[in-house]
């Protein structure tokens, strides 16, 4: 029996997330919606210019001592931070790929640990280099479920290729100030760009999501492809985009890919505004009182980040000493035979636990439901042997 022969990457998994085949969009002029206006609650604020005061109370001095500095508006809004991606300052505690450490099924079942905890918004930190495009698509389903169930945006930090595709579903983007998303050109097992049919797919899949989230789907595809991207302001200040150079300020020049700064994504509207710590980030989403909460589902997601990475690094090793394991106990006599095929077991337990978390991490190797049962029947078929 060889089992090294099932221990193999499967690049042609890859391209398997789209859904439709469809031609690229025209180049024709498209106007994206106006942002949403950042409304800042503050009931100390000045009068506006030209506008009366209120006439000051008798008593303005006693109601200031009896009163709170700011008036409360009912009850504050319950926000949990979902890290998709290790943020800078987690020092290497875990990796950042789409599909391997940031795993769309964590995402999935933190859900319902969120929805007991009673949490209003939802803000996904985005600070990946990119990954798998499998794993696009079921992250586009698992963040529009997110979407009917909570207000939720993303902050970047940086996102590139499949980490600016996964939640470019999302209505609402946020900035740190060092921000950058783009650079989404899709990839065949990281070397050779996706052509053809398959790159046509994901190009309607993100199209798609443009369309779900509001924005035009010119900006994505200047993503993905080496072409160019401008706009030009109306008088309220929306963008018209054009698939070309002709608009009034050039984004993306012909024979680039688009990456845009935190500056960039506020100055043509693709970002809401730009935030360095949550504090910031209210303010921006115009969100006057909150608590942090829903901390069941941000552990799931930042333990999955965890255990995904230490099942990365030690799959292989482990996979080997259960090779060893099984390959030895087939020379021995029944008693030690039974001692090594427990050995084995355990070896295959941990890939097995490893593989329920993120089922990429067996299916990038060959391992899969139907690789463990017959793993299962070859160790209870050393045990009977005589």
């Amino acid at each position: 029996m060889n089992l090294s022969s099932s221990f193999r990457w499967i690049a042609s998994a890859l391209a398997a997330c789209a859904i439709a085949l469809v031609p690229a969009p025209s180049a024709s002029a498209q106007t994206a919606p106006a942002a949403a206006p950042v409304v800042t609650l503050d009931p100390d604020a000045k009068p506006a210019d030209g506008q009366p005061a209120a006439p000051a109370s008798k008593d303005a001095d006693k109601d200031k001592e009896k009163k709170p500095a700011k008036q409360l508006s009912g009850r504050p809004q319950r926000v949990a931070v979902l890290n998709f991606g290790p943020p800078s300052d987690w020092q290497g505690k875990a990796g950042d790929t789409v599909g391997v450490e940031i795993s769309a099924k964590a995402f999935d079942e933190a859900i319902a640990m969120l929805e007991k905890d009673n949490v209003d918004i939802v803000v996904i930190r985005i600070n990946s280099g990119g990954g798998l495009l499998l794993e696009v698509g079921r992250f586009h389903r698992v963040f529009a479920k997110y979407q009917q169930k909570f207000r939720t945006v993303m902050w970047v930090e940086s996102a590139i290729s499949a980490a600016a595709m996964s939640p470019w579903v999302l209505r609402e983007m946020y900035m740190l100030p060092q921000g950058n998303i783009g650079g989404a050109v899709a990839h065949m097992g990281g070397v050779a760009a996706v052509e053809g049919a398959g790159l046509e797919q994901v190009l309607f899949q993100m199209e798609e999501a443009s369309r779900l989230a509001g924005r035009s789907p010119f900006i994505a595809r200047a993503m993905q492809l080496e072409e160019p991207l401008s706009c030009t302001p109306d008088a309220g200040g929306n963008f018209t985009w054009f698939q070309d150079e002709t608009g009034q300020f050039v984004v993306n020049p012909v024979g680039r890919v688009l990456t845009l700064t935190a500056n960039e994504a506020i100055k043509y509207k693709v970002a809401q505004g730009i935030a360095a710590n949550l504090d910031e980030l209210m303010q921006a989403m115009g969100v006057s009182e909150w608590e942090v909460a829903g901390k069941r589902g941000t552990d799931h997601v930042d333990r999955s980040l965890v255990v995904n990475t230490e099942a990365e690094k030690r799959f292989g090793e482990v996979y080997t000493k259960y090779s060893i394991c099984v390959q030895g106990a087939q020379n021995l006599d029944a008693e030690r035979r039974q001692a090594e095929v427990g050995r084995a077991r355990q070896f295959l337990n941990q890939m097995r636990k490893w593989v329920e978390v993120n089922p990429n991490i067996g299916m990038m190797r060959g391992v899969n439901d139907e690789w463990f049962q017959a793993q299962e029947r070859n160790l209870r078929d050393l045990l009977r042997r005589r």
